[in-house]
């Protein structure tokens, strides 16, 4: 089974990620590893709600979510970011955390106020897991659920591995004695040692001198893997994260974008500036031209579809594959800061 990685977020995640791996890494996010017979990674964004970003980060990561319910239910900041799963079709499991202190007139309360709020989300038929973090009651079923999940993304990645190789870089660094070497996720294809590669969007040619999975040495990593690679023609100063280490991708400054918005947002205008999240790229982009139906448009609202085009106005070009999929935020709406889902055209 290659690696997998979930992303917990709502009320009470840190404390359920404690009880369930080893923290291994902290900044905006925290990583915590797991081995169940499989390596698995559970990121929290530690940085969120202030940070927007830290939230993109997590998800960026994530091949699915576990979704915290308190017992007092879901608050705006769980919503925003089961909105925002949803934008990028990512599923999971909800883990009711309070098991300890609920009767069962209260579980069936809490549970039904949140089948509400998941209705037409991607996670409106996700599995339920009832634990206490407190005296971690439950957290054997809460297990079985999590391998069930894992086992059904591992077939997912069997059919991404012949695609051309895709490494998402998460952060860099230098290590006396091997040099640069940046950690991400294999997100399609393969990566071997010796594979001569392009970080993009610097253009940068490199080698892959090792490949560390979990600090285990290995010839190569297929898709779904967190990996260590050592590389050869480039200084850690230079990657920054978002990055793309691959033998293929697209650039545009000018991203053409095919937009959903949700139902609940005041939408945007001709000129406004949104912010673009795409893998773990994070880019403020102003909208020149907005089309609908075929019409040019100076507006577009909830629950609209339409083609944006614009402008980014910071960090350099968007490394992308044409579909890629991504989300849309405008950093100072009113309710909910996820507005569409973006897909990638051009």
């Amino acid at each position: 089974m290659p690696m997998v990685t979930l992303a917990v977020l709502g009320d009470g995640r840190g404390e359920l990620v404690r009880s369930m791996g080893r923290r291994y890494s902290l900044s905006d996010i925290a990583l915590h590893e797991v081995d169940r017979g499989y390596k698995l990674t559970l990121v929290d964004p530690v940085g969120y709600p202030d940070s927007l970003k830290a939230l993109a980060t997590a998800l960026g990561l994530a091949d699915a979510v576990l979704v915290c319910v308190s017992p007092t239910g879901l608050n705006a900041q769980s919503g925003e970011q089961i909105l925002a799963a949803s934008l990028l079709g990512l599923q999971g499991a909800l883990v009711y955390t309070g098991l300890e202190s609920t009767s069962p007139h209260v579980l069936e309360q809490v549970r039904e106020r949140t089948q509400k709020v998941l209705a037409g989300t991607s996670l409106h038929n996700a599995p339920w897991a009832y634990v206490s973090t407190t005296t971690h009651e439950g957290m054997g079923e809460l297990w079985e659920l999590v391998d069930a999940l894992c086992s059904a993304i591992e077939e997912r990645y069997a059919l991404l591995v012949d695609e051309p190789t895709r490494v998402i870089v998460d952060q860099a660094f230098n290590v006396r004695g091997v040099g640069c070497v940046a950690l991400g996720v294999v997100r399609a294809g393969r990566v071997s040692v010796r594979d001569r590669l392009t970080v993009y969007p610097l253009g940068q040619e490199v080698e892959v001198r090792s490949i560390q999975v979990h600090d285990e040495d290995v010839k190569s990593a297929p898709a779904g893997s967190r990996v260590g690679l050592a590389l050869k023609g480039i200084q850690p100063n230079k990657l920054e994260r978002g990055m793309v280490v691959s033998s293929t991708e697209e650039l545009t400054e000018r991203p053409h974008l095919e937009c959903e918005f949700v139902p609940f947002t005041d939408g945007v205008s001709q000129g406004d500036v949104v912010h673009v999240f795409a893998g773990l790229q994070s880019a403020p982009l102003r909208i020149e031209l907005i089309e609908g139906e075929g019409e040019a448009r100076e507006h577009v609202g909830a629950g609209e579809r339409c083609t944006l085009s614009g402008r980014l106005t910071a960090r350099g070009p968007l490394v992308y594959r044409r579909g890629d999929v991504a989300l849309l935020a405008n950093l100072d709406a009113r309710g909910p800061r996820m507005v569409a889902r973006a897909r990638i055209m051009g």
